[in-house]
């Protein structure tokens, strides 16, 4: 796997994403690269840590 390269696609993550953090537990509305490397790990059962993913959405604009 390339470096910077997420193992699933953009799709997917939106479609967990945009339940909100609330529906993943977090009492506020504020996605942080901890909270989203947190939801990554749950559920894609992929590990980044949360400079890895500032990282990649950085990549992503």
């Amino acid at each position: 796997m390339c470096a910077g390269c997420l193992p699933i696609s953009w799709s997917d993550w939106r479609g967990s994403g945009s339940r909100g953090p609330a529906a993943h537990g977090w009492t506020d509305q504020r996605w942080t690269p901890p909270r989203i490397a947190v939801v990554i790990r749950e559920v894609f059962r992929v590990s980044y840590t949360a400079r890895g993913v500032a990282y990649l959405l950085r990549g992503r604009g």
